[in-house]
């Protein structure tokens, strides 16, 4: 017996199912930024699986600031805009806003 060929649709839920980002792994990112009392806002787009992900936290010091940066460029299978720093406060920066935006290498098509 010949294999059958796969519809459209069954190809696009196939892909749903490993495109994307962990909604998992998203959850721990936000859960481990809470942690570091870093104040995040974060925004994730995309159903059944999470595709962008783009938002701000903000770091009391530049070394909370490090690790903030490093949990975000920790997400696996991501294409990351650059990041943006803005520092507030003179004459030494007293907080430190750092914005950031990531899709997902591998996103979901259909």
């Amino acid at each position: 017996m010949a294999d059958e060929k796969k519809t459209g649709s069954q190809k696009m839920n196939a892909a749903r199912a490993t495109g994307g980002f962990s909604p998992q792994e998203l959850k721990s990112l936000v859960a481990s930024l809470r942690r570091l009392k870093l104040k995040p806002d974060v925004i994730i787009n995309g159903t059944p699986r999470p595709d962008l992900i783009r938002g701000s936290f903000t770091a009391p010091s530049p070394g909370a600031a490090q690790e903030g940066v490093g949990l975000v460029l920790g997400i696996r299978d991501a294409i990351h805009k650059p990041l943006r720093l803005f520092p507030k406060g003179t004459p030494l920066p007293d907080n430190i806003r750092v914005e950031f935006e990531a899709k997902a290498a591998n996103k979901v098509k259909g």
